[in-house]
């Protein structure tokens, strides 16, 4: 009678990939233990880099500074998420639910400490409604999920691509509107890309994403859960995003012009005055500047 050799694997410490089963913990993979000093680091980090903005540029307001390290945050998570998702893997698309590695727990401590300072900013400054702030406390919970359990990071890692992708354009249309180019070609460029992106990346690939981890069966419910959470409060600003385009360029484009009221003021009109200067209202001013 021949015997066959089994090689024990446990099974709470392992995870089936494609028929294989592969050990979770490696001497490259970190433990599952929060990392609290990690955290607090990363916290201080970002908060630190705000204060120094406050000191060196004073000129501008709490707000203006606190967008700074916001857009900061949006480029650098967006590109080291996409490098660990789809250069380095593994692929949270293709095989959602694994352990985490060391690259998304870098990642994962980098923008909980954002998304940690950024909700203090908040409500100290009382400058955020409340769906921004069940948005950011929902980033922070989602964030330190992965962290706490060891697994399902890649699908926390690749919604930061997702979700902060667009977080630059949204910016600058902030910084065009405060400079006074609310209505400027830029501005408009800037709302035709914000939207365009946001549809593409929340409605799109947030759905396709979401669809992906709720029928895999490895993913926990409460990963589950949190996508649907995450989407619900993506469609609630794509409601308003459109809400608000359509106010700013559909009707505001079918009103009629009001007629111009008749006033006491003479009708518009140009002259040149001795030095050449075009003075209106036919006025010239004596040192050759228009009035």
């Amino acid at each position: 009678m021949n015997s066959a050799h089994y090689a024990w694997v446990p099974l709470s410490n392992s995870v089936l990939v494609n028929g294989i089963l592969h050990p979770m913990e490696s001497k490259n993979e970190p433990s599952s233990i929060f990392p609290y000093t990690g955290v607090l680091v990363s916290i201080i980090a970002w908060a630190s880099f705000y204060f120094t903005l406050q000191y060196h540029n004073w000129r501008q307001t709490c707000e203006w500074n606190c967008r700074i390290v916001t857009t900061v945050h949006a480029v650098v998570s967006t590109v080291l998420s996409y490098y660990s998702s789809f250069v380095v893997g593994p692929n949270p698309v293709k095989e959602p639910g694994l352990p985490i590695t060391q690259w998304e727990t870098n990642i994962l401590v980098i923008s909980l400490g954002y998304f940690s300072y950024d909700l203090f900013w908040c409500l100290y400054h009382q400058s955020e409604g409340s769906l921004i702030l069940v948005h950011h406390i929902s980033s922070v919970l989602c964030l330190s999920y992965p962290l706490s359990t060891g697994v399902s990071a890649g699908e926390v890692v690749v919604s930061l691509v997702v979700m902060e992708i667009t977080n630059p354009v949204l910016q600058l249309r902030w910084f065009l509107r405060e400079t006074g180019q609310k209505n400027s070609r830029s501005a408009k460029l800037a709302d035709a890309v914000f939207i365009s992106m946001f549809f593409v990346m929340r409605m799109l690939c947030g759905t396709y994403m979401l669809v992906v981890v709720t029928r895999h069966p490895r993913p926990s419910w409460t990963i589950k859960m949190g996508g649907t959470f995450f989407m619900i409060i993506s469609y609630i600003f794509m409601y308003m995003i459109f809400r608000y385009a359509y106010r700013k360029y559909v009707l505001r484009s079918k009103r009629p012009v009001p007629p111009i009221a008749k006033t006491s003021v003479p009708e518009f009109s140009t002259t040149i005055d001795s030095n050449g200067v075009a003075a209106s209202n036919g006025v010239a001013a004596s040192n050759g500047v228009a009035n």
